[in-house]
Order: structure tokens, then sequence, then C-alpha cells
């Protein structure tokens, strides 16, 4: 290996290089001057015989101004020897480089892509470096067959997402919301039902005591039949058994508030654990808040329990009769619409939408393969819809790794591959039995199971467990202070707390959710005095509820509080058991304090428990993934990524990587200290996606080429070398360390050749973000030299200058 240094610094940097290793012959110029940088370039030639490769880091750091007190002389000096000199020695370079098959390293700090303050010419040229890799390396003229180091496909991270909208815009904002009316007309058919049952029997009361089971329509509508009917059965039961114990508790008040706390507490932590989705544990909740105020006192709890169990089943074999007709309907749901995620992250790569798009396009995967894998058997018959359904989404599974490969080496996709994604989607709906059906070494794992998902709820730290003990200090509260204040019945404001908490929403959009539901119940209240002042009996009482129950399905989507405004009117008019209400405008006015006093609740517990965990939420996401990108490099090097082992921790890898988006959205909607803190980890967290999406790219690589075979192992080596996978767990301890701490990561060393790209872009986004560089005058970026075997005529092109950190210590004599 022979090396020639073009110094741009003292005769005294000179002598302690080429001292220290005799192979390298240094001389001093000045690449700013053309003439200087000739005669360098035709010594290089003569004493090497070629050029293999050119390495352009000379530079100095520049002045640190505004730009308005800045000198127009030091402006002009950074740019001639940072950017006009890289050009003059690649310019001369580039001919010999052509002959050797090899390339040019532009070195660029994070400055080019992050900016500092004051640094304006240092900044302006660094940005310049990049674009002019990306340029000399794509043009055909001057790039020839010279390959791309890893910097030449580091793709520009996109702006960070700011928060959610909050104000009154959103009451009057209604968002897109298609077909909502066949899953609204089932569910207001489940509340209509009951109560002509009930009147035709000659009691009204225990067919609105029914209804409650009616809410079972609305849960599961995206789950296969099979799970779904277990799912409906469980939250049938669960809803009689609320609506049984608030009756039996509502004797006693602070027994009451004790009941509906602790019912509205395991709801909480089973829907959130088991991702059972709106409207979660505040309609389990909301029964049991009612059973301590309806009006039937000739019906006991159990009575009541079964009354409400049967309404259940009735919206249970409603509920399920889709499935004689479309018996694998949401499985070919789910598959179409992976496939048209899939599409949209193909024409994304290459273009800045592509980080978002592909996060779609995972959670899109990963919801079909769940709807596919963890809610069917594992063995299906061979020529089965569910088999070609499976088949059709692997197909689409390896376009996504197709896809999230182009985009690491940012290059486009082939126009052709997101109509082919769209005509597998559109194969779901009747796939074919052609094709060879996938086995199951070849199906990716689902979701872990729900015994597994309620262990981790209850882990001590745990988002679920934090959100479920807000809802029981929010229920507590709220229900002695209504009783307190004796506002009749303290259910109301239980009620309200548990809405806004129990999904576990950040602050923005728990206040926004707080706000709708304040103005949906105020407007609600009187609609409902125009119903219950009407008192609608028999079949009018029956329709009434349908229309109702039917608005809020179609509204609840759109606008939440338009939604409320009939949710308010539903409940009350249950709650009143089919009976005239006295003194209706007292109780309204109660109602409506309720509201106020359970919003104002909710908001003071989240404002008081928002800081466990907020500070930490993104870097313990980020560790997270990383650690499961170790788990997962484990099984890509010994070419091992189909075992069971193996499909756990690419199932895990890739619930993390989700998992780190939403952990940024959830503080970047949080208070104005943590989104600016979440902001500023923003290339953190893009980064770290793509580190974890290429290493799954790479497992469905490997799986492509066939599993366990010479050539698998062959891939295997050529990804990780000899101690690839070594020197990736360093590189992830050292990066976690600094995650942790808060503070700039070590060099990473030598690294996996194909994962290059995604650790730099990820130590460079640390090293941005840490403390002790985020203020710093000067900046330094530390160069990783890989051991390359053979004699490769090397010209680097090194500077040398003083940069000033915080603090009493001047570092001197550190490299660009």
């Amino acid at each position: 290996m022979s090396w020639l240094t073009l110094l741009t610094g003292t005769a005294t940097h000179q002598g302690n290089i080429t001292q220290d290793n005799p192979r390298i012959t240094g001389t001093v110029r000045d690449v700013s001057d053309r003439r200087a940088v000739e005669n360098f370039v035709e010594a290089a030639v003569r004493t090497l015989g070629g050029i293999d490769v050119l390495v352009n880091n000379a530079g100095i750091s520049g002045p640190t101004a505004p730009v308005a007190e800045m000198d127009p002389d030091q402006w002009e000096k950074v740019l001639a020897v940072n950017l006009t000199g890289t050009f003059n020695v690649t310019r001369l370079c580039i001919p010999f480089l052509k002959k050797s098959d090899t390339g040019v390293i532009i070195m660029s700090s994070v400055g080019g892509r992050y900016g500092h303050s004051n640094r304006a010419p240092y900044v302006a040229e660094e940005a310049m470096h990049r674009g002019a890799g990306r340029a000399s390396g794509r043009c055909p003229c001057c790039s020839g067959n010279m390959p791309q180091g890893p910097a030449a496909s580091l793709a520009p991270i996109p702006p960070a997402p700011g928060p959610g909208p909050i104000g009154i815009r959103p009451l009057f904002a209604l968002r897109d919301a298609r077909r909502r009316w066949p899953f609204a007309a089932r569910a207001g058919l489940c509340m209509g039902v009951p109560v002509v049952i009930g009147w035709a029997a000659g009691d009204t009361a225990a067919g609105l005591m029914a209804t409650i089971g009616g809410f079972t329509a609305l849960y599961g509508s995206a789950l296969p039949y099979l799970y779904r009917a277990g799912r409906l059965a469980l939250i049938a039961a669960s809803l009689a058994f609320a609506v049984g114990m608030g009756i039996w508790a509502a004797a006693v008040v602070w027994v009451g508030v004790l009941v509906v706390a602790l019912i509205a507490m395991v709801a909480t932590l089973l829907c959130n654990a088991l991702a059972v989705g709106p409207p979660g544990a505040y309609m389990v909740a909301l029964a049991c808040a009612a059973g301590t105020a309806m009006h039937a006192g000739h019906l006991g709890p159990w009575h009541t329990g079964l009354l409400v169990l049967a309404g259940g089943g009735f919206a249970w074999l409603v509920h399920m009769s889709g499935a004689l007709l479309w018996p694998r309907g949401p499985e070919k749901s789910a598959v179409a619409a992976a496939g048209d995620a899939v599409a949209r992250f193909a024409e994304a790569v290459g273009t800045p939408r592509q980080d978002t798009a592909r996060h779609w396009a995972a959670l899109a995967m990963h919801e079909s393969w769940a709807a596919l894998v963890s809610y069917q058997p594992i063995r299906t018959t061979p020529d089965s819809t569910l088999s070609r359904l499976r088949r059709l989404n692997r197909e689409l599974h390896l376009i996504f790794a197709d896809a999230m490969r182009a985009a690491a080496r940012d290059a486009p996709m082939d126009p052709a591959v997101p109509d082919h994604a769209r005509r597998l989607a559109a194969q779901a709906q009747h796939p074919s039995s052609a094709g060879a059906v996938a086995s199951e070494e070849e199906i990716p794992l689902g979701g872990p199971g729900p015994l597994g998902l309620v262990r981790q709820a209850v882990t001590a730290g745990s988002e679920p467990l934090l959100v479920t003990l807000r809802v029981g200090a929010a229920a507590l509260v709220a229900g002695m202070i209504g009783a307190a204040l004796s506002l009749d019945h303290a259910y109301w404001a239980i009620a309200a707390a548990v809405l806004m908490l129990h999904q576990g929403f950040d602050w923005v959009r728990t206040m926004r959710r707080g706000l709708e539901r304040l103005v949906g119940t105020w407007v609600g209240l009187t609609l409902a005095l125009g119903v219950l002042t009407a008192h609608p009996t028999g079949l009018w009482l029956a329709l009434t509820l349908v229309l109702l129950q039917f608005s809020i399905e179609m509204f609840v989507v759109r606008n939440y509080a338009l939604a409320v405004i009939f949710i308010t009117t539903v409940a009350l008019t249950i709650v009143s058991g089919g009976q005239r209400v006295p003194g209706l405008g007292g109780l309204l006015l109660a109602r409506g304090v309720d509201t106020a006093i359970g919003c104002a609740v909710a908001l003071t517990v989240f404002l008081v428990t928002r800081r466990a965990g907020a500070a930490t939420r993104i870097p313990a996401a980020i560790n997270r993934t990383l650690e499961a990108v170790g788990a997962v490099s484990e099984h890509l090097a010994e070419s091992a990524v189909t075992t069971p082992g193996a499909w756990a921790a690419r199932r895990d890898l890739q619930l993390q990587a989700i998992g780190v988006l939403q952990a940024y959205d959830a503080s970047v909607n949080s208070s104005a200290v943590r989104r600016s803190d979440a902001e500023l980890m923003w290339p953190t967290v893009v980064a770290t996606q793509r580190l974890a999406y290429r290493v799954l790219s790479a497992c469905w690589t490997l799986e492509q080429v066939g599993r366990g075979s010479e050539a698998a192992r062959g891939v295997s080596r050529s990804l990780f070398s000899a101690h690839g996978d070594e020197q990736l767990h360093r590189a992830l301890a050292a990066l976690a360390g600094a995650i942790r701490t808060g503070t700039a990561p070590a060099p990473l060393g030598e690294v996996p050749y194909f994962l290059s790209t995604e650790l730099v872009t990820l130590y460079e986004s640390l090293v941005q973000t840490a403390p002790d560089t985020r203020s710093a005058a000067g900046r330094c970026a530390a160069l990783v030299c890989s051991q390359v075997s053979g004699a490769i005529r090397t010209v680097s092109v090194l500077a040398f200058c003083r940069v000033r950190l915080p603090g009493p210590t001047e570092r001197g004599a550190l490299p660009r």
C-alpha cells in the first residue's frame, strides 16, 4: 500500500506524519493554487505510477461571525481552499482514477447537512461538497465506471414533522372517511332492535339496558372473522360484567366511584396492551359508570348483566353475518391496503417523501401479516384462499425489500414496480392459484401473543402502564369531586376523564380531545333536552336511537366534536330508562358541570404525570431499535434468517422501527421543551429507521438467495467480512451509550460496509445533537479508514487547523 499526501499546513505537520510512517510521502501545497496542484498531481503520478484513490479532506475552518460582520476576504478564502481546492485536485486526478476503476472520496462534515450558527462560509462549502460529490458520481463524463462510496448514497434527512393542530379550527374540520355507512347502519341496527324487543315485551327499560350490549358492534371491524368471533364475545361479556358491577356498587357513592375507576383501569390496560382499538376501554368504563345511574330499579345486577349479554349476542350475530358472504374479506382488504402502501413507497424512493412512505408501508405490511398469520392457524391447506393471500403478501414484501434497498442506495426504482405492486393488490380480491405456495419457513411471524403483550404492558415504565395509572387517578379524583359536589351521579365526570386519557394520546391530542368533548357535550345537552322533553316511546324511541347511533358512526371519524353531540344524547336517553326525567334542566346542567370537571381533572393528571418517561421516550425507543438490530444481525451473519428465532427477531426489529417514529410523534406533540428536544433528535430518528430497514432488507435478500445454501453463506461473508458482526456490535454499543448519556459518540471504527452509510448517518446525527458540539464554534469530523488489502496507490489531501470548543481546553492540530 502506497500513500502520497498533500498537506496544507506547516512543514512540521508534514514531518510528523512522514516520520511516523515511512511509506507515506508528504508535500506542502496550497490547494487553492491551481499551478501548485498541477505540480503535485504530476509528482504523484511519477512517484506512484498512477492513482487508485483520491481522498479530498483539505480545508480550513474559516471565521465565526454573523454574515453582516464577516470579512469578505475571509469568505473568499474559505471557498477558495475548501471548495475550489477540491475541484482543482479532483479535476486533475479523474483521468488516472478512471484507468484504475476506482473513485473519489470527498469528505464533508455534518455542517453541510444541519448547519452551524455564525459559520456561513464553512457550512456553504460543506453543502456544496455533498452536491458536487453526487454530481461527479452520477455524471458519465467524469465518473466513467468509478463506484461511489457509502457517502455518495447518503439521502438527505427530510424536514422534521411539526405538532398537530390545536385550537378551535379542528372543531370545524371534516376529515375523509369513506364507506362509513355500512358500519353506521350496523351499529344503528344493534341499538334499535333491543329497544323494539323490550317494548314488545312490555319492558322498555330492559330493552334500553340491552342496548349497552349493542356497543359490541363498534369493535373489531377489520379483524378476520375467526378471530373476530372470540374478540367480540369477550367484549360483550366485559360490557355485561361492567354494567352489573356498576348497578351493584350504585348504592354507596364512594364504592361506585372506586368500582368504576378499577373497571376503567383494567379495561385501559388490556385494550392498550392488545391493541383493541377505538372505542377501546371507554365503552367498558362508560357501561360501568352508566350502571350506577340506570333507572331500572326492578332489575338486579344478574338480570341486568344477562340483558346486556343478550344485546351483545345480537350484535355478535350481526357483526359476524359478513362471514357468510365475504369469509376472507378482512384478509383481502389488508393485503390490498399493503399493496397500495408499498406502491406509494416505491414511487417515493429517491424523493423527500421516502422515509414517511416507508414507515406507512412497513406498518401496512405488519398489519397484513397480522391478519394472515397472527389471527390465523399457521397451517392451512395448500390451495386455500388464505395460502394464496400469503403468497401475494410475500411477493409484496419482496417488492418492499427491493424498494428499501433502492432507498438505501439512493437509486431510483423501476417505474414498473409501483404498477406491479398495485396489480398484486388488485389480485387480493380474487387471488389466483397460480404460483408456488409459500412454505411455513417463508411466512413471517405476526405480532406477539396476548400473554406476551400483557406482560410487556405491565413492565415498569411501559407506556400502557403509565396510561392505566393516569386513567385510574383521573377517574378516582373526578368521581370524588363529583360526589363531593352532590352532582346527582358522578359517573359523567369519570366518563369524561377516561375518554380523554384511555388511548394514551400526547398533550396536543389530549387537549384537542378535551376541547371536542367539552364543546360537543354542551351542544349535545341542548339536543338531549329536546329529545327527553319530547319523550319518544316504543318504536319512535327505537328509531330515535337508531338515527342517533347512525349519526355517531358517520361523524366520529370525520369530526369527533360533532359525534359527541349525538353521543351525549344517546347516553342520556339510555340512562333515562324510557321514563320522563323530573327536573330535566338541573340534570342537564349537572351533566355539563360533570364534563367540565372530568376534562379539567384529566388535563391536570396528564400535566402532573407527563414528565414520567417523556424525556427518555425517543432515546429509549432508539436504543431498543439498536438492540433489535444487533439481534437480527447475529442471524444475518450466520445466513440463518428463516429460523423461528430469526423470524421473531425480524418481527421485533420492524415493530421497534415503527415505534421510533411513534415515539417522536408523541414527543413532538408534547410541551414546547419536549417538542424542541424531539425536533433536535429527528435526524437520529430517521437514521435509526434507515439502519433498521437496511438490515431487514438484507434479510430478505439473503432469503431470496437460498436459505442455508452455500450462496447464502457467501453473501453473509461478503456483508460482514471476517469480524463484521463483532464490529457492528461494538458500533451499536458505542451509539447506544452515547444516546443514554446524551454525549457525542466515540469514533465507530471499522464497520460492515453494507451498513456504513446508515451507521455514519446515525453517528453524525448524534455528534450534531450532543450538547458539547451544538454550541461549538468549530467542528471536527472523524475519518474512519477500513483496511484495504493489496497495493493501493492513494492520494490523501489533508489539512490541519485549530478549533476551539467550549471550556478551558484548547485542542490543536485536529484533522478536519
